[in-house]
């Protein structure tokens, strides 16, 4: 486990490492995944990938964005991290308390960044854009402006059926339908240090 752990373990804000695998190539080849530090803490830090990995809508039920009850929430801490991880690899993610803007608190080892985490943790727009697999993107990924993908937020949006997200250009919106498909997805974990 600790050589596992030096793969992220010297990492700061900013810095890439690859972890876990997933389909990322047009015909569905799995590769690993690289993910960009954002925050360092003493015993974890915090990442995201650094590329849209899948594209599914925020919840698949009409009904209101809450982060808690939401099917790309129970995909992510369900199927995702079943797959995307191995049994080392899922015992180096940490739980993670999850604050919400709609909806109770919840415990993620799987989560996506909340709309005011996308701006503190990401500082700009070109630091937020983000590219799309080719596996992303032929399930349904829709890329725009500089060839980079939306990409979902968990905050809920202007609307009790929106959600937050990234747009191509890397700004902050709070203004997507949580049905919409074309969306991808960006999975945020904490691991131990």
């Amino acid at each position: 486990m600790d050589e596992l752990r030096g793969v992220y373990a010297d990492k700061l804000y900013g810095g890439h490492f690859r972890f876990g695998q997933y389909p990322q190539d047009a015909d569905g080849g799995i590769k690993p995944i690289l993910w960009r530090v954002l925050r360092r803490e003493p015993r974890s830090l915090l990442a995201i990938s650094e590329l849209g990995l899948d594209s599914r809508p925020y919840n698949e039920e009409p009904g209101e964005a809450v982060w808690a009850g939401c099917s790309l929430r129970r995909w992510l801490n369900g199927v995702f991290f079943a797959t995307a991880f191995n049994e080392l690899e899922r015992a180096l993610i940490v739980s993670e308390c999850v604050c919400n803007n709609a909806g109770p608190a919840t415990k993620d080892r799987v989560f996506l960044l909340s709309s005011d985490e996308a701006e503190d943790l990401l500082v700009s727009d070109g630091r937020r854009r983000a590219r799309a697999t080719e596996y992303a993107v032929k399930q349904g990924v829709r890329l725009g402006s500089y060839c980079s993908c939306w990409w979902w937020l968990r905050s809920r949006g202007r609307a009790n059926d929106y959600a937050g997200v990234v747009i191509s250009v890397g700004d902050v919106s709070d203004y997507r339908y949580i049905g919409d498909g074309s969306v991808a997805v960006r999975p945020a974990v904490r691991l131990a240090l």
